[in-house]
């Protein structure tokens, strides 16, 4: 004890950091670098302080840990609840080792030895039911210590008191006070309920271990009754916990659980709806007349009876962007001149259109072309035979087939009326005209929105006076 000397804090040069300045000097020959300067002086000159007291026990460091699972670093449950089971058997075996007893090993065969390709006189067994037991009765206190500590505290405090002192109480204020926590005898905290005396049922039922859904370990167990049954709905692994464990919101750590599941979010992932886009300004502009701005596409083929042979024919289904009434044409191919006729048959019976839209058919391309060029001539007759110089025409993006649902929709509608009206005859192209008239007359007779009962005045696509 004479070889210890005093250093005022003063002169600490070690609490030059923390204490007495705003940092090391740093400067050369500085105490920081070339040490105190009283180390420099006569040891006769150094600080002295009273001698320390004569001891005769020996001064030794004290360390103390607690060493706590890696839960985190573990893929699974299984891999888990085995780690620490072979934990627990090392800790068993150093202390028969330390006993002079036999450890848990087993003589290796010849085969062995054969596939280790070692001469190892033992190998270790495989883990047994009483192991796997204790580890996880290891994992279930280490996770209640975590989630519950004063909860775990009272009552093991409870347990170690003598007898007749006034044991700790769990506060009111705990998540668990109405649960009546208990420890059973491996120290695992449990449900009290009001069958732990009928002892035909099983013990877990009748005390099943309280879990906190927010531990990884649970979260691990909760993962693996996922996968063992094949990643069922969500009822199938609530009713298989609930047959051992009490987890508070239960669903709820199971819906989470199972959002993180990688082979659920590959093999049950939905595309994610993209918000609509506004109206065009077509179907929203007022005081428009009927058929100002159109969609047009075809329907069929419809195959029809010419004296003793069969033809196609198609029916050119032209929408109104506005009021979604619908003009149905009969064409008898699919060329550009066709395409110029029906044309020409609408706008002489509902007007020339100030816009068309529709999607990249090819005949649909060919009119455009032709009415390019007969407009650029600026001829006030040609312009009256094919279709006014003021009229624009669309075609929708490749690969943008929803930019055409207003229209499509209706194809829909004509085919449903066709196919109501169809009484089994052989189709003529009277017939089909004929069809075609009614079809039209049905669809534009249709309400557009619901009606309420007191409403008088239902809204239709298209006002005929009958």
């Amino acid at each position: 004890m004479r070889d210890w000397r005093w250093v005022p804090s003063k002169r600490n040069i070690a609490d030059v950091l923390t204490k007495w300045g705003r940092g090391p000097p740093l400067q050369r020959n500085s105490e920081w670098v070339d040490g105190p300067t009283i180390l420099y002086q006569s040891s006769c000159q150094w600080p002295s302080a009273d001698p320390i007291d004569e001891t005769n026990e020996e001064a030794r460091g004290l360390l103390s840990f607690h060493e706590v699972v890696a839960v985190g670093k573990i893929s699974c449950w299984t891999k888990l609840l085995r780690v620490t089971a072979t934990v627990v058997r090392f800790v068993t075996n150093c202390r028969l080792r330390k006993a002079g007893l036999p450890t848990i090993t087993s003589q290796a065969t010849e085969y062995q030895r054969s596939v280790l390709k070692a001469k190892f006189p033992t190998v270790q067994q495989p883990l047994q039911q009483n192991e796997l037991q204790h580890a996880e009765n290891i994992l279930w206190k280490q996770s209640q210590f975590d989630s519950f500590p004063d909860e775990m505290s009272a009552l093991t405090e409870n347990l170690q008191h003598e007898t007749g002192r006034s044991p700790r109480k769990i506060e009111k204020s705990s998540s668990l006070y109405k649960l009546s926590p208990t420890l059973d005898a491996e120290g695992v905290l449990r449900v009290r309920g009001k069958m732990e005396i009928n002892e035909a049922i099983p013990f877990d039922k009748r005390f099943p271990i309280i879990l906190s859904g927010k531990q990884e370990i649970t979260r691990k167990l909760i993962m693996h009754l996922h996968e063992k049954f094949g990643h069922a709905n969500r009822e199938t692994v609530f009713n298989e916990l609930r047959q051992k464990f009490w987890i508070p919101n239960a669903r709820a750590a199971i819906r989470q659980v199972s959002k993180e599941c990688v082979w659920c979010k590959v093999n049950r992932c939905e595309p994610s709806i993209p918000m609509m886009a506004p109206l065009p300004i077509q179907r929203t502009t007022p005081h428009l007349r009927p058929f100002s701005a159109v969609g047009i596409d075809y329907l069929g083929p419809v195959d029809v009876t010419v004296g003793r042979r069969n033809e196609k024919r198609w029916v050119a289904v032209f929408t109104c962007m506005a009021v979604r009434a619908v003009h149905l044409d009969v064409v008898y191919s699919l060329s550009t001149q066709s395409c110029l006729m029906a044309i020409k048959r609408f706008t002489s019976k509902r007007g020339v259109p100030e816009q068309i839209f529709s999607d990249n058919a090819t005949c649909f391309h060919g009119a455009n072309t032709v009415m390019r060029g007969e407009i650029n001539k600026i001829n006030h007759e040609c312009a009256e035979k094919i279709i006014s110089p003021v009229t624009s025409w669309h075609f929708n993006p490749p690969g943008t087939p929803h930019m055409g649902g207003v229209w499509e929709r209706m194809v829909r509608s004509v085919k449903e009326a066709l196919r109501t009206l169809d009484d089994g005859q052989r189709m003529t192209d009277e017939i089909l005209v004929t069809s075609l008239a009614e079809a039209e007359d049905l669809i534009n007779s249709r309400p557009l929105t619901y009606i309420p009962q007191d409403n008088s005045e239902p809204l239709h696509p298209w006002n005929n006076d009958k």
